[in-house]
């Protein structure tokens, strides 16, 4: 075979190569992922667009809401509960649409016989301030109750950029032309070039007394505003699972004042670390923050308890 010849061969293997890699890319959903936009409040996933990876699938409605599409208010003896967070109740495509807790909870009330319609207001990344943002802006959809799950790093986490959408990997604003282009981008490159792929909502931040009283203040606001709606405001406050969990001085008196905050605003406090830990701490998340499709279960379970006992 001549030179030529062999060219040709690799450039043919080559190409080959490549079909056969896109079409892969393309199968698993990386040709699609998640869209993000900037607002006000910073970011948001774009509304109307559905995602998947592998056999996990992410929906998201007309508001921008990771849960089934609605129109105007609950009905006759419907409860309505709209749960805002971060990436632990946005779940991302690591988990199922139907692995989220706040899908899991509407699937435990429905089984008690409870009409119940949970709606998920949430992006990864997010802070109190954010979430407070896409509350003034978005209300709470005639809600009765609205679920604010707040991680300990919450209380000092600062708010999140809408630069990080479209120059963060995890947070593309347009949808590539190829999957190859997806894995290059969001996987190769930035482990190549060590950039930072990790949630930005997880990264290390040093708390101050400041920064705490003032993320305190933020969620006290989101709650008087929920009132103001005709809501009820819960407090889900998730914590790291042992050994994760900060257990400085200042992090613990930090904790010390949400659940004293909690108590005095008459704001119901769950927190399922015990039931956690109980059930296999860090068996039941992915990483330090984010909890698995179990750890999901066992915190809808826990919030579900918590809520048939109000009524």
């Amino acid at each position: 075979m001549t030179w030529l010849g062999t060219f040709a061969v690799v450039v043919l293997v080559a190409v080959v190569a490549l079909i056969g890699a896109e079409l892969a890319a393309r199968l698993a959903g990386l040709h699609r992922p998640l869209i993000y936009e900037r607002t006000r409040y910073g970011y948001r996933v774009s509304p109307s667009q559905h995602a998947r990876l592998l056999t996990r699938n992410a929906s998201y409605d007309a508001h921008g809401l990771r849960s089934a599409p609605f129109s105007g208010p609950p009905g006759r003896g419907q409860l309505r509960i709209l749960c805002i967070g971060d990436s632990i109740t946005n779940g991302g495509l690591r988990v199922d649409q139907s692995e989220t807790w706040p899908a899991l909870l509407q699937a435990i009330l429905r089984r008690h016989g409870k009409d119940a319609q949970v709606l998920n207001a949430s992006a990864a990344g997010w802070a109190l301030e954010n979430e407070a943002g896409w509350l003034v802006e978005h209300g709470v959809f005639c809600s009765q109750v609205v679920v604010f799950e707040v991680g300990t790093h919450d209380l000092w986490q600062p708010r999140a950029s809408e630069a990080t959408v479209g120059r963060h990997p995890a947070f593309p604003d347009r949808t590539p032309v190829f999957g190859l282009h997806a894995v290059l981008v969001r996987y190769v490159l930035p482990r190549f070039f060590r950039r930072l792929t990790a949630d930005p909502g997880t990264t290390h931040v040093e708390a101050t007394p400041a920064d705490i009283d003032a993320r305190l203040t933020v969620l006290k606001d989101m709650a008087d505003h929920v009132r103001r709606k005709g809501a009820v405001p819960v407090l889900l406050h998730i914590e790291q699972p042992h050994p994760h969990e900060l257990m400085t001085p200042l992090v613990v008196d930090a904790k010390r004042k949400l659940r004293e905050w909690a108590g005095v605003d008459g704001v119901p406090y769950i927190n399922p670390s015990g039931a956690i830990e109980r059930a296999g701490g860090t068996a039941l998340f992915f990483d330090p923050h984010h909890p698995n499709a179990s750890g999901n279960r066992l915190i809808a379970a826990e919030v579900a308890r918590h809520l048939e006992a109000l009524n």
